[in-house]
């Protein structure tokens, strides 16, 4: 949820719930799940600048926040060994660490052609966890442009690149692993990614409400071990608007 508590100060509130996490082996019929509570991320942003001369709006907007594990990330599986076997990252739910979120966004408008254009960056600093585990540092880079013809019909194009670095921890940790660092170091050896993304919209409004189309289209994907990448996505969606007072 997002709330305004000034005219430039905004203040983004978001938990996450996990459903279902679940992991199946190919061929096999066995798998693992879980679910549960995942994170709460606390996200004020601020609006810098913001100026409107005759055809032309301008827009610069920066954020700060931070994301605070609420479920587990240390969740085991049932095995007959005396050393807790943890469930794989991908179906904890929390990294466990205490992560820092860096943003920016800017926003230019060119009203009588009805076109434009604007970016986003986030950066996320990944913080350790009780495991002495680092999850690798998330970048991403948005740059868009959008255009609106007959008043209803809206088409976005969106080029998304992402950095995601590798699984790090503590030298007192890998000091003590003993035999299982090797086990470790595969671990880490299977994180970090670079990725491209092209995603075109198409949206059409009616009064209140907005129809959208868009897919996501990897165009490049470097991936560091075995890892899952990401195929073609594709989502239907609907937006409705409303405002809580009528406008002075």
């Amino acid at each position: 949820t997002d709330y305004g508590l000034t005219k430039k100060l905004t203040l983004s509130v978001a938990i996450g719930q996990h459903l279902n996490k679940s992991l199946k082996e190919k061929d096999v019929n066995t798998s693992i799940s879980n679910s549960g509570i995942g994170d709460i991320i606390v996200f004020p942003r601020y609006d810098i600048y913001n100026n409107t001369s005759e055809n032309i709006r301008s827009e610069l907007t920066l954020g700060l926040g931070v994301k605070v594990p609420l479920g587990s990330h240390t969740d085991t599986v049932a095995s007959p060994s005396i050393l807790p076997e943890y469930l794989p990252p991908t179906i904890q739910l929390s990294t466990g660490g205490t992560d820092i979120l860096l943003y920016a966004f800017y926003f230019r408008e060119y009203k009588k052609q009805k076109f434009r254009v604007f970016a986003n960056s986030l950066y996320i600093r990944k913080g350790f966890n009780s495991l002495d585990d680092k999850f690798g540092d998330y970048t991403s880079l948005s740059i868009f442009a959008s255009k609106i013809f007959y008043r209803k019909w809206g088409v976005i194009a969106q080029l998304k690149g992402e950095v995601i670095g590798q699984l790090k921890a503590k030298q007192s940790k890998l000091d003590q692993l003993g035999w299982q660092l090797e086990e470790w170091e595969d671990k880490r050896d299977a994180t970090g990614a670079e990725k491209v993304f092209f995603i075109p919209q198409i949206s059409y409004t009616l009064n209140s409400l907005t129809f959208f189309v868009t897919s996501e289209i990897p165009l490049y994907q470097n991936f560091k071990g075995i890892q899952f990448a990401s195929q073609n996505q594709f989502t239907v969606g609907i937006n409705y608007r409303f405002l809580t007072k009528e406008c002075e």
